[in-house]
């Protein structure tokens, strides 16, 4: 039974890789193509935006979704509003670390009267500060992320709209038998 298991797992995996990278045959060699993740009428290309192959600035595409399609535009306030608070908690963790770290571990030096208790809130703001801009820095980036990647969504909830008849799959699992050069083989496609 545990054979069958890993045998059956390892057919799914190799099935998902096929479904994932595509190979084709030119000239006698193979080559590896990569199935490009931006499919649709709106695509990205580092800071540029092209819809139809026509190019727009971040500002142009925020303003073309805002009008086109709400999902899409939600999820790029929703994700940009995260993005801020991230860069904002990110900064102010680095402010109460190396500022008031650093003025409160020179008052230490300067009166030794109070040393140590300067000295305990010295560490405690850089101890504060750093975990509050770790955290900071994990928000803010998975805000800009995920901002990045609106128009993953215009495509996915709005862009079907222009391909008559067309609406957007829902997530199923299906296990196909295929053929191909190599033989036969299970095809789980998703």
């Amino acid at each position: 039974m545990k054979r069958t298991c890993i045998f059956f797992l390892a057919l799914c995996l190799v099935g998902m890789a096929q479904a994932q990278v595509g190979l084709m045959r030119s000239s006698g060699v193979y080559s590896v193509q990569k199935a490009s993740k931006d499919l649709g009428p709106l695509t990205k290309d580092g800071k540029i935006y092209y819809y139809h192959g026509n190019p727009m600035t971040e500002t142009e595409m925020v303003s073309f979704i805002q009008q086109d399609c709400e999902r899409a535009y939600q999820h790029y306030v929703k994700n940009r509003k995260m993005e801020i608070a991230g860069w904002s908690v990110f900064g102010s963790g680095a402010f109460m670390a190396v500022c008031l770290g650093s003025i409160f571990s020179g008052c230490a030096e300067i009166d030794k009267s109070i040393k140590k208790s300067m000295q305990t809130a010295a560490m405690s703001f850089y101890g504060v500060g750093a975990i509050t801009g770790i955290v900071g820095l994990g928000v803010g980036i998975a805000g800009t992320v995920r901002k990045n990647k609106t128009h993953r969504v215009y495509n996915t909830w709005c862009g079907y709209k222009e391909l008559e008849g067309a609406t957007p799959e829902t997530s199923q699992l299906e296990l196909k038998l295929t053929s191909g050069a190599n033989g036969l083989g299970l095809a789980l496609s998703f």
